[in-house]
């Protein structure tokens, strides 16, 4: 038997009237009477039998040594040659559930009910109770990987829920490393300025000096007033405002420098604040120091793995040049 034609138009017409008597199945000597029908041989049909015996055995070969693949691949062909045999609707079904319980893929379950349910439907009663039985076993596997679903649901959501509190800790104790380290930045910022501003305090008393011996510096005096007023608007850009401490810094070091070189001006009070705006600048100088040492911890800090992820950006450094404090 070659003729694929013959074939499909059996399997067709049996189909055909297999639907139209519902759930009685064709006998045997009713399945040969269709092929004569549609142009094959006594002959033809004693091979087509012979294949269809060889795929179930090949497929039982198969289920034994659980390759279900392929156990699958010799069942189908078997059932496209005989679609009601009951041994191969059972083999398909036993294949399916396996792969159900394997894989646990819906289809699967569907089509070993299917196949278990259409084993059922003749005469030959020889699986009946195999198939009731994998019918059975089938809504069992059913249940177990519903639980097994239920199971992996509850176990990703507690994997899930110790992941973020996991992450969370990891944030708060980075956050509040790098927290710790930020605040010491700010407090020696707080320092310095707080150094600027015991210099600022010596102005009145320059300007004091400057008013009882008449002199002609107070254009620079007034100068610095300027910039210390302007002071006021530059606490949040930290380099503006270095700069301008420094200008007024530079204005200072040069006016006192000035009046202790002037013949007409003396005295301890004069003394007194050239010493003091020389202290203020050696503080400043130190706090500034101080202050640089700090950022640059802060920056190696957020620098390293993990705190690069975090996104803390760099604070700026006080810059070091050759205008005075």
């Amino acid at each position: 038997m070659n003729d694929d034609k013959i074939i499909g138009r059996y399997v067709e017409k049996m189909i055909t009237i297999q639907r139209a008597r519902e759930e009685e199945p064709l006998t045997e000597e009713e399945l040969k009477e269709i092929a004569f029908s549609v142009g094959m041989s006594e002959a033809d049909w004693q091979a087509s039998q012979e294949v269809l015996l060889r795929h179930l055995q090949t497929g039982s070969a198969h289920l034994k040594a659980m390759n279900w693949k392929d156990a699958q691949k010799e069942f189908d062909q078997a059932v496209a040659l005989s679609p009601y045999n009951e041994d191969a609707l059972y083999g398909l079904a036993k294949v399916h559930y396996e792969l159900y319980k394997q894989t646990g893929e819906d289809k699967h379950s569907d089509l070993s009910a299917e196949y278990a349910g259409r084993a059922l439907v003749n005469k030959n009663t020889k699986l009946d109770t195999a198939s009731i039985k994998l019918l059975k076993n089938l809504r069992q596997a059913a249940t177990q990987q519903t639980m097994k679903q239920k199971s992996r649901k509850r176990s990703m959501l507690v994997l899930g829920s110790l992941i973020v509190i996991v992450l969370l800790g990891s944030y708060f104790m980075l956050s509040s490393t790098v927290n710790a380290v930020a605040e010491k930045v700010e407090a020696q910022w707080a320092q310095v300025d707080n150094v600027y501003q015991r210099r600022a305090d010596l102005i009145p008393k320059m300007e004091a000096i400057l008013n009882a011996a008449g002199s002609n510096q107070k254009q620079q005096l007034e100068k610095i007033k300027a910039l210390t007023k302007e002071l006021e608007g530059l606490k949040d850009n930290k380099q503006a405002y270095f700069k301008k401490q420094q200008e007024i810094g530079q204005i200072m070091n040069k006016l006192t420098a000035n009046l202790g070189a002037t013949s007409e001006l003396s005295g301890e009070k004069l003394q007194m604040l050239m010493v003091q705006v020389e202290g203020s600048a050696n503080r400043i100088a130190q706090e500034r120091r101080k202050y640089n040492e700090a950022v640059q911890k802060y920056n190696n800090k957020i620098g390293k793995f993990p705190y690069t992820v975090l996104g803390y950006s760099k604070k700026e450094y006080f810059e070091n040049n050759a205008v005075q404090n």
